[in-house]
């Protein structure tokens, strides 16, 4: 998973990955929202011990796009996407078609 940056960056990473293999897909926040809510309600403890060491950024972040009803992922305004990259596993073979 990486960070886009800037209109040329959201294009070009797609592209270049694709060349390379991979499949691409851009994470908006629906998709990513049931994944940080089952990992902050299963370690709850952890989430609050780094919030307080970083001060609370990553709340602070999703309070605010929270009250200011963006689309897309926060910090997209600002053309940030984040792009995730992944390659199919390649299919196994069975020992009987040797």
């Amino acid at each position: 998973m990486i960070e886009t940056h800037g209109p040329q960056n959201v294009e070009e990473c797609p592209r270049l990955f694709e060349a390379q293999g991979f499949r691409t897909a851009f994470i908006e926040v629906r998709d990513l929202l049931p994944h940080v809510l089952k990992n902050v309600l299963s370690h709850p403890m952890a989430f609050l011990r780094y919030e307080r060491e970083i001060g609370f950024i990553a709340t602070a972040t999703v309070m605010r796009y929270l009250w200011e009803n963006r689309n897309g992922v926060p910090g997209a305004d600002i053309g940030t996407r984040l792009l995730r990259a992944w390659r199919d596993p390649e299919p196994r073979r069975s020992s009987a078609s040797w």
